[in-house]
């Protein structure tokens, strides 16, 4: 298995979060939201992780029924931003989205609309872009031979760069908050 491709499947599927999840903030207060933890940057990495999910899990289950294909894959992509929620909020000390204010929430990281809007779009990822996927996947292995060593040091070189920019992002955040917090001492002086 080669990893390069799943890198592009990344930062493919976590720029069309970005343009979803930024389009329907957007639309809903009614001025523009860069939604994202990469403020620079039009990515939400858990629309990656998504996407590569449901490249693995359609390619696994591809000889069972279409609808168990759907529902295994929605309840992952569920897992998936379950998870996400709790990694963000306790190891970078952020709350990146909250459903806590909808019904039906579990600790305000997912929901059953949000678990509807996995399914719909697992359904258009299954019929519409998965092949377009699998052709471009087969393509890439077929004419682009990258060496297993050169593989793993670019999968490498982009966890280096995900993880720095997150640490330097963090960084940069608690200098904020530094500042914040002593404005709002010297205010109340």
């Amino acid at each position: 298995m080669t990893y390069t491709p799943y890198i592009i499947y990344f930062l493919f599927f976590s720029m069309i979060g970005w343009i979803l999840d930024s389009t329907s903030c957007t639309i809903s207060k009614g001025k523009f939201v860069n939604s994202g933890y990469f403020w620079e940057l039009p990515l939400c990495p858990m629309y990656g992780f998504g996407g590569v999910a449901l490249i693995l899990l359609t390619a696994y289950f591809q000889s069972y029924p279409f609808i168990i294909t759907i529902i295994i894959s929605a309840l992952m992509l569920t897992i998936i931003e379950y998870i996400g929620g709790v990694f963000c909020i306790s190891v970078l000390k952020e709350r990146l989205w909250d459903y806590s204010h909808r019904k039906w929430n579990l600790h305000g990281h997912i929901d059953v609309f949000h678990g509807i809007c996995w399914i719909i779009l697992t359904i258009v990822f299954y019929f519409f872009l998965y092949p377009v996927i699998f052709e471009f996947h087969s393509s890439i292995q077929s004419t682009v031979q990258i060496s297993p060593i050169m593989d793993k040091t670019i999968f490498f070189l982009f966890c280096l760069i995900a993880f720095v920019y997150t640490v330097k992002r963090r960084h940069t955040r608690l200098k904020k908050l530094v500042k914040q917090t002593e404005k709002r001492r010297n205010y109340s002086r």
